[in-house]
C-alpha cells in the first residue's frame, strides 16, 4: 500500500520482473474464490486514463488464473499474452489453458469483445525493456515517482474528498482552503483517484518530468500534461 507500490516498480522495472512481484503477492494468500466485476470495462490505457466500455459479464471461479486467462481471451488478448497469467500458471497456482477451463453461462466465443483496445506498447518500447539495464530503469522509476501532492486553488472546489481518503494525512482543510503537506505525502495517488475536479497536481522535478516525458512518448502518448 501507498509507498510500497512505488518501492515494488522501482525493485522491478521490468515488465517480466514486476510481473513476477505481483504474482509473489498474489501466491501469499491466494483467494480461495474470485468474483470480477467486468459489467463496465476500461480499455486503452490505465489505470485513470482509459475509456469506460460496456462488456456486461460477471466473471466468477475458485481458479483466479483461469478467470484471468478467460477475462484475457474476451480483451482480444493472445494465449500467454498476459505476463501475470503466465507466470501464475508456470508455477502451478492455477492454469491458463483455455482448452482445460470448463466455462459456464455464456460461450466465450460469444463474450469476446471485438475491437478492445489494450494499452498501448510500441516496438520503442520494447527496445527500451531489453537494451536498457536495470539499474537505469530503477533510477527512472525513482525519479518519475518522486512526487508529491499540491492543490490547484483554482479548480479545488473544497468537497473535502481528497483530504478524508488521504491515509497520511497529507492533506488538510484551512479557513483560506485544502492544502498539502509535502513530507507526509507517500504518493500512493488517492487523492488524484478520488478528486472529481481533477485539482490535484503531482508536482515532481525537472529531472522527474524529464522522465515522465519520455515514458509517455514511449506510450504513444503526447509528452506533456498538466501533471
Amino acid at each position: 500500500p501507498g509507498k510500497g507500490k512505488k518501492d515494488l516498480h522501482v525493485l522491478a522495472p521490468k515488465p517480466g520482473a514486476m510481473a513476477e512481484v505481483i504474482v509473489d503477492v498474489f501466491a501469499a494468500c491466494p483467494p480461495r474464490f474470485t468474483l470480477m466485476d467486468a459489467v463496465v470495462g476500461m480499455q486503452g490505457e490505465g489505470p485513470a486514463g482509459g475509456d469506460p466500455r460496456q462488456v456486461g459479464f460477471l466473471l466468477a471461479s475458485a481458479d483466479a488464473v483461469a478467470l484471468d486467462a478467460v477475462m484475457g481471451a474476451m480483451m482480444g488478448c493472445k494465449p500467454r499474452q498476459v505476463r501475470t497469467t503466465v507466470v501464475a500458471a508456470d508455477r502451478g497456482l492455477g492454469t491458463a489453458d483455455l482448452d482445460a477451463i470448463e466455462i459456464k453461462g455464456a460461450p466465450l466465443g460469444t463474450a469476446v469483445q471485438p475491437g478492445w483496445k489494450l494499452p498501448p506498447g510500441g516496438a520503442a518500447r520494447r527496445v527500451v525493456w531489453s537494451v536498457v539495464p536495470s539499474f537505469l530503469l530503477r533510477w527512472a522509476f525513482h525519479m518519475a515517482g518522486s512526487a508529491h501532492a499540491v492543490v490547484d486553488r483554482k479548480r479545488c472546489k473544497r468537497c473535502g474528498l481528497c483530504v478524508r481518503n488521504c491515509p497520511v494525512g497529507a492533506l488538510v482543510e484551512t479557513p483560506r482552503g485544502i492544502r498539502s503537506v509535502p513530507r507526509r505525502c507517500i504518493r500512493c495517488y488517492c487523492c488524484a483517484e478520488v478528486c472529481p475536479h481533477k485539482a490535484i497536481i503531482m508536482r515532481r522535478s525537472p529531472a522527474g518530468h524529464a522522465v515522465k516525458a519520455v515514458a509517455r512518448m514511449l506510450r504513444g502518448r503526447p509528452p506533456w500534461t498538466r501533471q
